[in-house]
């Protein structure tokens, strides 16, 4: 299971919680070490590692949980230049990848994938004591790029991996006039390319959850999708199909959209 939150609320006095059915996970208090130091004109390096309890309200937050074994990861960039991380098991938060700017991440297999602002992929092993980065990342010099279109205007990139341990960049874009679309990305090992993926087969990917669950049917794929996912003032959640690049949208009751909260019941294979 993932939760992810966009402008997540951290909160740093005696005690973190992040709500689950049963059992609770807490989460120890931020140490004040991690707050940094004042700021000082004549430093300008150290103030940009610098940030203050108000900047606990905003950044990427998530939580992995394996439903069977109940072990969890929890994740969070702070100002999007921190990472911080917990595990079941730590004592203690953990920083990690120190002056990275984060777009976003996705857990899969005991590795942590970061998908930096400058497109690039690294990789956190967690399968030790300590996470740490790993030297077998066949993405790490082979920065995301792609052909864009003239007309084309990108709204959101975010990072997946899915069922089959594949990680892919999946971003809505604004291809031609009222015409909004999901494209999804794969590197190509052998010529280190990012290329286009057309279907996700019977999988159904959750857009910013970085995550796919099956589906009964083998119709090519389709995005799931809430909120400004697709664009800009977008109000509706709906589903994507890859195959015919069509959405169905929620349906309305009354005056409203069903859109929040959202519930996936993935089958075990």
């Amino acid at each position: 299971m993932t939760t992810r939150s966009e402008n997540s609320n951290i909160p740093n006095s005696t005690c973190q919680t992040i709500p689950q059915p049963k059992p609770t996970i807490h989460l120890p208090p931020l140490e004040l070490s991690f707050f940094g130091i004042e700021q000082d004109d004549d430093y300008l390096e150290e103030w940009e590692y610098y940030f203050d309890r108000g900047d606990m309200v905003s950044g990427l937050a998530v939580v992995w949980i394996n439903e069977r074994t109940r072990d969890y990861v929890v994740a969070w960039a702070c100002k999007r230049n921190f990472l911080f991380m917990f595990k079941k098991g730590d004592e203690a938060w953990r920083k990690n990848l120190q002056g990275t700017k984060c777009k976003d991440v996705a857990f899969k297999d005991n590795k942590l994938y970061v998908f930096t602002l400058d497109n690039y992929i690294k990789i956190l092993d967690f399968s030790g004591d300590f996470p740490r980065e790993s030297l077998e990342n066949p993405y790490l010099n082979h920065r995301f790029t792609f052909e864009m279109a003239r007309t084309e205007s990108i709204w959101k990139r975010r990072l997946l991996v899915t069922n089959k341990g594949e990680v892919m960049v999946i971003q809505s874009s604004k291809v031609c006039k009222e015409k909004y679309v999901f494209q999804i990305f794969k590197m190509d090992f052998e010529s280190g390319k990012w290329e286009r993926v057309d279907s996700l087969g019977d999988e159904m990917l959750i857009f910013g959850h970085g995550v796919t669950v099956r589906t009964s049917v083998d119709d090519g794929g389709s995005i799931f999708f809430v909120g400004d996912d697709l664009w800009l003032d977008q109000k509706h959640c709906g589903v994507f199909h890859l195959a015919t690049s069509t959405v169905t949208w929620s349906e309305q009751i009354g005056d409203a959209y069903s859109e929040i909260p959202r519930w996936f019941f993935p089958g075990y294979a």
